[in-house]
């Protein structure tokens, strides 16, 4: 889909998980510089209810979290939907990037580190978040956002749609009496039987492909549209790859050597990388397996 340049609403007030907490005496105002956040309002836009923690001597035990493999979570998920917990969570990072204009990378930072989730369940949403973005111009068709400041208005519906196209129970949908539900299943056919749709490639790109690779762009695209790979490169300093693989398996985190790659190790698992010891301690890096045959290649050509 093409889209004229997305314009900054500077009006908008984002809520967070901690917007629950009326404060009379305090009214921050969330800025895109210091990340501070209003208290006690919330943008008339939002499509999500307020974030509602019940206080007690212990911290509730959310049902959701307690799965410790991904297919146990996604399960979970498939039968009963995300809760109302990851709702609130998926829309506040899908707005961090799509009303602040923030990219994705800083969204996940920004609110993983503020909201401690354990890492199979922060893998899980990750995963789901990704293919969001990576399909976003089908999710726009399905959910009737034409302009960019129809994303700004109406977050929630990427989310719904996103569930409808999973086939996963439907959340609820406040604020959006105008969205046209009946013509969802409708809308969902058409965009999986529309190529550019289903893999989700906007108009432009198409155009590029076809100009610059011809016959060899339809493959191309394709590829485009697939779930990314997860590639780490080995910090030879601190220990060889084996050792690395071995750490990085007691902490959760399934790898498979990649052949041709001395220093990589492709991540198999969805978990959260960046919160292991092994990152903290300086062991890898996130690095795509061509890129780290470059170094390697430029030395040869020198010799």
């Amino acid at each position: 889909m093409a889209f004229e340049k997305p314009q900054q609403n500077k009006n908008f007030k984002k809520s967070s998980f901690n917007s629950h907490k009326k404060d009379s005496s305090s009214s921050k105002t969330f800025s895109k510089k210091d990340r501070t956040f209003n208290k006690g309002e919330h943008s008339e836009n939002r499509s999500s209810r307020p974030f509602k923690r019940t206080f007690t001597d212990r911290k509730p035990i959310r049902e959701e979290s307690k799965f410790r493999k991904l297919e146990e979570h996604t399960q979970y998920v498939k039968r009963k939907g995300f809760s109302e917990f990851q709702l609130r969570l998926v829309n506040s990072i899908l707005e961090d990037v799509l009303v602040m204009h923030n990219s994705l990378d800083r969204a996940y930072a920004f609110w993983f580190n503020k909201v401690k989730i354990d890492p199979v369940e922060q893998g899980f949403l990750i995963r789901q978040i990704n293919y969001m973005f990576s399909r976003l111009s089908l999710f726009a068709y399905v959910s009737n956002l034409k302009r960019p400041s129809d994303f700004e208005r109406h977050v929630g519906r990427l989310v719904f749609s996103f569930c409808a196209f999973k086939d996963w129970p439907l959340p609820e949908l406040e604020g959006e009496e105008g969205f046209d539900r009946r013509g969802l299943k409708k809308r969902l056919a058409e965009a999986n039987d529309f190529p550019l749709l289903h893999d989700g490639c906007p108009i432009w790109l198409d155009e590029l492909g076809k100009s610059e690779l011809k016959g060899k762009w339809d493959e191309q695209r394709v590829a485009l549209g697939l779930e990314s790979k997860r590639f780490i490169r080995t910090n030879t300093l601190k220990g060889t790859k084996e050792e690395l693989a071995h750490l990085l398996s007691e902490e959760g985190i399934v790898t498979k050597p990649v052949a041709g790659v001395p220093t990589a190790l492709e991540v198999t698992s969805n978990s959260a990388l960046f919160r292991t010891k092994c990152f903290k301690e300086g062991r890898f890096e996130q690095q795509d397996a061509g890129s780290q045959l470059i170094g390697a290649l430029l030395k040869q050509c020198q010799e």
